[in-house]
């Protein structure tokens, strides 16, 4: 994997109250769980506003699945951020905050879904297990996004320069082999509830 700095690219930094011990313990726990990873660096897009992207321009192609892989590069690349492979088994959809109001409705329905704050601020980001790879056309009128194949997407504590650094609503499980909520089902219960205007009642 390349040295930033021979690119002229910056390292994403940590954030206020951050270490890079904590960035790499992030990747090294999302790998264990089975999510493949690659480390995040700060760029400035067309316009000069930072942004997050993979170091590795093949990044899609060689995503860390290994542990002991991502402690040693995460080491050598502090404070890399760390960007979760989307479409390998697992998704995130992104939701503004005027959708959080719903976001207990998972809950009562009995899906465990790992919730973080995304980048930009006033954003949410749900994990999710791969599903068709389609984002419901309501859904996309109210401002939601599906990160799937051939995306990206920030977990905590990553952090983008002029932000707080990224953090957990609801944590995810340290067990690998418990399966999160398919896209597909968290779509449908998300929809369901943004169409009634409030939480729907728990199914039994």
């Amino acid at each position: 994997m390349r040295d930033p700095s021979s690119s002229g690219t910056r390292i994403n930094p940590a954030g206020v109250g951050v270490t890079w011990m904590q960035v790499r313990d992030a990747a090294v726990g999302a790998v264990r769980r089975g999510w493949p990873v690659v480390p995040g660096v700060c760029r400035r897009d067309e316009l000069g506003f930072p942004e997050l992207c993979p170091l590795e321009d093949s990044w899609d192609l060689t995503p860390i699945t290994d542990p002991e892989q991502a402690h040693e590069i995460w080491t050598r690349l502090r404070p890399a951020g760390v960007l979760l492979v989307c479409g390998r088994g697992i998704d995130a959809l992104e939701a503004p905050s005027r959708v959080t109001a719903v976001l207990p409705t998972l809950a009562q329905r009995g899906l465990r879904v790992p919730i973080a704050t995304a980048l930009p601020p006033s954003r949410w980001l749900l994990l999710v297990t791969t599903g068709s790879g389609r984002l419901r056309p309501d859904l996309a009128a109210a401002s939601v996004r599906l990160h799937s194949i051939g995306e990206w997407a920030e977990l905590p504590p990553t952090t983008l320069e002029g932000y707080s650094p990224l953090q957990w609503a609801t944590t995810p499980p340290e067990d690998r082999h418990v399966c999160l909520p398919d896209a597909d089902t968290v779509q449908q219960v998300l929809a369901e509830a943004l169409h009634a205007g409030r939480p729907p009642a728990r199914r039994s």
